[in-house]
């Protein structure tokens, strides 16, 4: 679908108004022009080699890009949670607290990444507050809280919607003076006034803050932008309100397609009073907090996908199916309160959702915050103490690294943890396949070498017919990638190449 219809694409945005500043920022284009080399062999590739059966497969490279690419995303979320729950959480409850903003200030955070910064830090605060409030009613002083948020900018229908995950240790930690290892203090559940509190204190905190600077929200109108818009501005306005922002329908709302009779059921129980009241939940101007989502001690799994959840990308291929009349069908997970269960786009549509989902560059998606913090005091006394020798895990490896000695004097050699799971590694964590273990003659495949190619140029994809394509392109999702290494080489085939797989 990109590869037919992104050159039209940006013909139409380079056409909406004055050309400078430019109506596409680089970073979009370039999250959209590397997805199309995502995964092909053109743009490079590793070597998987069998020396017993003589068969290699070539693992294509990816775009390694954050903003919707089903694979790169799939990847970042698996290495993210494995790290999360191996590094940084100790056997301790977990609560998540997920803050939904207003309508009318979607836009201006989506749009300005310092204003997010920002509402992330009275978030945080806020929830902080409240965990030390608690700690004080069990007198339990001197209380460190700790938390990991991330931020989504999408929903269900791939609309504009930056909210925030965070994922609090469910109680605050303490440090005896002389002690190794901080004492976690376990705390009950936040009340509803509690939450309600909190709720309270980020509206007051972000009203002072959009006064400070200088921005100008109409509740229950929209935003009023300071400045002419952009033609991505127009695409994210238009994506916060589920609408369409060029062309004949530019407007109207994407069409929905729901279920009639769920709708009516969900009414009726409505009316009847049978949805009874939500708990662990606060509503305040347009502001949601959320806390009733927890994960015991001793729960590694669920822990890892609740952390997969929170860290999942935009858009989940499997979700999307073709039209006879060339439209682009996107079903939900669940359905909606109104029984909408599915939207239609156009793929020009579907393609100005994409570039407004893309976050600005260089901006931290996570952030680690108090006992978490890279800064923390007790950071090592708090986080799991790390193990060489376990072999479920990333293992040291040596690092020189610089120190603030004087000129002349040696420098100290810490063991450092490796940060990044290797491909293969999260093909076993993940999905239980090893894709180093030959089919036919057992673990004896290893990556031997790979070559990395200069990548076609935009205007060669955009050209190149939808059969070519589909055989240079590999599968997207990483479940498909485990049954292309593992079924590659029963198949057969000609040549020495017995398949063709995605790395990262």
């Amino acid at each position: 679908m990109l590869q037919r219809h992104l050159a039209t694409f940006f013909g139409r945005l380079d056409d909406c108004g004055d050309p400078s500043p430019p109506q596409v920022p680089g970073f979009v284009r370039r999250e959209l022009e590397d997805y199309l080399r995502c995964g092909q062999l053109a743009a490079g590739f590793a070597r998987v080699y069998c020396p017993g059966c003589r068969r290699d497969e070539l693992v294509a490279l990816s775009c390694k890009r954050r903003g919707f690419c089903p694979s790169c995303g799939g990847r970042r979320m698996a290495d993210t949670a494995a790290w999360l729950v191996d590094r940084v959480f100790p056997d301790v409850p977990v609560r998540q607290f997920v803050l939904s903003l207003p309508f009318e200030l979607r836009f201006p955070v989506a749009r300005d990444p310092d204003l997010l910064c920002e509402l992330r830090r009275i978030f945080v605060r806020s929830c902080f507050a409240l965990r030390r409030r608690q700690a004080r009613r069990h007198c339990i002083e001197d209380a460190r809280p700790a938390a990991v948020v991330s931020v989504q900018r999408f929903d269900s229908a791939l609309r504009l919607n930056p909210h925030f995950h965070a994922l609090f240790v469910d109680g605050v930690f303490t440090v005896p003076s002389g002690a190794r290892r901080a004492v976690f203090h376990p705390l009950p559940p936040p009340s509803d006034a509690d939450l309600a509190r909190a709720a309270t204190r980020i509206f007051r905190r972000t009203l002072a803050l959009l006064r400070e600077r200088g921005l100008t929200v109409e509740w229950g109108q929209g935003p009023l932008l300071d400045h002419e818009p952009t033609a991505l501005d127009a695409c994210q306005q238009a994506a916060v309100q589920g609408g369409i922002a060029f062309g004949e329908c530019a407007g109207c709302a994407v069409r929905r397609v729901g279920d009639e009779a769920a709708r009516l059921a969900q009414e009726d129980r409505r009316d009847s009073g049978k949805f009874g009241r939500p708990t662990l939940q606060a509503r305040y101007r347009g502001f949601s907090l959320h806390a009733a989502t927890r994960v015991a001690e001793g729960r590694e799994d669920a822990l890892e996908r609740l952390c997969r959840y929170v860290l999942r990308p935009a858009l989940d291929e499997s979700r999307l199916t073709w039209t006879r009349d060339g439209k682009v069908v996107y079903r939900f997970k669940r359905p909606w309160k109104d029984g909408t269960k599915l939207v239609v786009f156009e793929p020009l549509v579907l393609i100005e959702r994409l570039a407004a989902l893309v976050p600005w560059p260089h901006r931290n998606l996570v952030t680690y915050h108090g006992a978490f913090a890279p800064a923390a005091s007790h950071r090592e006394r708090v986080v799991p103490v790390p193990s060489a020798d376990d072999g479920e895990r990333p293992a040291f490896r040596s690092r020189q690294r610089r120190s603030c000695r004087a000129v002349g004097e040696k420098r100290e050699t810490k063991p450092h943890l490796r940060r990044r799971w290797t491909w293969a590694e999260l093909m076993r964590r993940s999905f239980g396949v090893d894709v180093l273990i030959c089919p036919q003659r057992g673990p004896a495949r290893a990556c031997t070498g790979g070559r990395v190619r200069d990548p076609p140029s935009p205007a060669d994809l955009y050209h190149r017919s939808a059969d070519d394509h589909a055989s240079a392109v590999a599968p997207g999702a990483a479940g498909r990638a485990a049954a292309a290494v593992s079924g590659a080489s029963a198949a057969g085939g000609s040549g020495p190449v017995g398949g063709v797989i995605r790395a990262h």
